[in-house]
């Protein structure tokens, strides 16, 4: 029989942790007691162990690929031994968690002062908190002249709209052009030619399979009757919800109703990217759906916008033959999804 000094030394060398163990504990063995991790750059389960000995009843965890799931194991239920087929890693502890570290201050030793700690010249300490955040800034709607809204202060993120006479939201840059995709001879298979509906050009070739065969672009469309050719003068733009086609005063336009997601601003229709038409806002500076008349050839916006907060816009020219009093008449009706617009005000 071992002397109790001996006893003592040899029971105390067994408390702390120990693994790794070549099986994983599972929720019917030990309650999971939360989830850490993964981490970056850790390879072994200090950090883990540290969380586990300062959480009451936690004495075992598994642990893989720099992250642990900890556990509350009932007397006997910690896994200590290796098991055939047992697969993951698992750690245990024996005996109490150590007692958590001194407060910094109570710490005297330049070399025992360990993070979160700092040393000054002659004290451990905890370091500073860092600074507050700076205060978010005021709305855009809150600056009421043109100077103000276009300050150095607001950092760019304020516009001034001269047809509404409010600050708003400065437009978000236009999103970067999709790149195109590659042309039909570049593909020289039949597995690569992108003719399946599941590819996002959606079938935009052909594969010719004459001879060794080859890819290439569909043949173009041609008018039905050649005497009379079609002839495009224009082309309604995404995004638009409805766009009616009219003639007025001999000349073709075009009415459209526009929807918020067409962009913002919205109405940059021409191919140089300027914008013709300002996004119509509210007193808030969100885009609201509107009204206007464009030329479909040349992308020229013949009307100011209007009709804001309207919706499924529909119009009709009445030529002045068919008016009681003489008078070529556009006439454009719509849905108003914010009858409450006029009334709301920057709070």
């Amino acid at each position: 029989m071992l002397p109790r000094a001996l006893l003592v030394l040899a029971q105390a060398a067994t408390n702390g942790w120990h693994g790794p163990i070549d099986v994983n504990y599972g929720d019917k063995d030990c309650p999971n007691v939360g989830c850490h991790g993964p981490w970056k750059g850790v390879a072994g389960p200090a950090v883990c162990e540290g969380i586990c000995d300062g959480l009451r009843g936690c004495n075992a965890m598994n642990f893989n690929g720099g992250g642990c799931c900890l556990r509350a194991c009932a007397p006997g239920k910690q896994i200590t031994a290796n098991k055939t087929g047992g697969g993951g890693l698992s750690y245990y502890r024996v005996g109490p968690a150590p007692p958590p570290p001194p407060p910094c201050p109570a710490i005297k030793a330049k070399a025992k002062c360990l993070k979160p700690c700092i040393w000054t010249s002659s004290h451990c300490s905890m370091p500073p908190p860092p600074p507050p955040p700076p205060p978010p800034p005021p709305p855009c709607c809150s600056h009421k002249t043109p100077a103000a809204c276009t300050a150095p202060a607001t950092n760019g993120t304020c516009a001034w709209n001269q047809w509404n006479a409010a600050c708003t939201p400065a437009p978000r840059p236009p999103a970067p052009p999709h790149p195109l995709p590659p042309a039909c001879s570049t593909f020289k298979t039949n597995t690569t030619c992108p003719v399946s509906h599941t590819l996002w050009w959606q079938g935009r070739c052909i594969w010719n399979s004459s001879g060794s065969g080859y890819c290439r672009d569909p043949p173009r469309f041609a008018p039905t009757n050649p005497n009379k050719p079609m002839v495009k003068l224009g082309v309604a733009d995404f995004g638009l919800a409805e766009s009616t086609p009219a003639l007025w005063k001999g000349r073709l336009v075009r009415f459209d109703s526009v929807h918020v997601e067409y962009g913002r601003p919205v109405g940059c229709v021409s191919a140089d990217g300027r914008c013709r038409d300002r996004a119509m806002v509210d007193s808030a500076g969100h885009p609201q759906p509107y009204f206007r008349v464009v030329d479909p050839v040349t992308h020229e916006v013949l009307s100011t916008s209007f009709g804001m907060s309207h919706v499924f816009g529909s119009a009709m020219v009445q030529p002045a033959a068919d008016s009681m009093n003489g008078t070529d008449t556009f006439w454009v009706w719509g849905v108003n999804v914010r009858p409450s617009l006029l009334a709301m005000q920057c709070f």
